[in-house]
C-alpha cells in the first residue's frame, strides 16, 4: 500500500538524523528524468512535483482560485477525494501532509524558536528540540530533506540569510516546482 499527500496551495516519533532521499516517480515524459511525483524515502510519503497543480488540474471539482490554484481547506478534501477517484498516477490514497504533534503527545500551540512547539519556527530543523522528527511533514521536507534555515535562528535571533523577508529562507526547493511562497500562498496540512 503507497502512501501518498500532496503539496497544494492555498488550501501551510521517530528522530531521523540521516538526510531524505527524494526519489522520482512517474516521469513526465517517457525515459525523462522530469518526475510528476517524488518519493520521500524518510516520510515514506509521495509528494506532488508541481506545488500548484490544483490550478492546471481540477479533477472536476470547482473551487480553486486564480492562477496559484488557491483553495480552502473544505475544497482540498473535495478536490483530494476526486483527485484519488481517478486514481491518479495509479494512486488513489493522497491526502493533505500530517502535522501531528512534534513531541508526540499533544499539539502546543504556544510560540517558539527551538523547534519545541507546533508553532513556530524550526520545528524539527538540525539542532531543534525535536531534531529530524517526521510528526510534522510539512516541516520535516523543508528544513530536513531540502535543507532550508528558519527565518529565525533556534536561539531567535534574526537570521542573516533570510532578513530580506520569510520567503527568502526558501532557497532550495529541491524538485519541486511552484514552490514560493512570494505570492502570498500558504499550505494546508491535515
Amino acid at each position: 500500500m503507497l502512501q501518498s499527500t500532496i503539496i497544494t496551495l492555498t488550501l501551510c516519533l521517530t528522530t531521523i538524523t540521516a538526510q531524505a532521499s527524494l526519489l522520482g516517480r512517474a516521469a513526465s515524459t517517457p525515459g525523462g528524468t522530469d518526475y510528476q511525483a517524488y518519493y520521500d524515502d524518510a516520510l515514506n510519503i509521495t509528494w506532488l512535483a508541481d506545488a500548484k497543480y490544483s490550478a492546471t488540474e481540477s479533477f472536476g471539482v470547482n473551487g480553486a482560485s486564480g492562477a496559484n490554484g488557491g483553495m480552502n481547506w473544505y475544497y482540498a478534501q473535495d478536490w483530494l477525494t476526486a483527485m484519488n477517484a481517478a486514481n491518479h498516477l495509479g494512486v488513489s490514497e493522497w491526502r493533505l501532509p500530517a502535522g501531528d504533534p512534534v513531541d508526540g503527545i499533544a499539539n502546543n500551540y504556544r510560540y517558539s524558536t527551538d523547534g519545541s512547539t507546533d508553532f513556530g519556527y524550526n520545528i524539527s530543523a538540525p539542532g531543534s528540540v525535536y531534531a529530524g522528527s517526521t510528526a510534522n511533514e510539512m516541516a520535516h521536507l523543508f528544513y530536513n530533506t531540502l535543507g532550508n534555515p528558519g527565518y529565525l535562528n533556534i536561539d531567535g535571533s534574526s537570521n542573516a540569510l533570510c532578513q530580506l523577508g520569510p520567503q527568502i529562507c526558501l532557497y532550495s526547493v529541491g524538485p519541486f516546482s511552484n514552490l514560493s511562497p512570494p505570492d502570498g500562498t500558504w499550505y494546508w496540512s491535515s
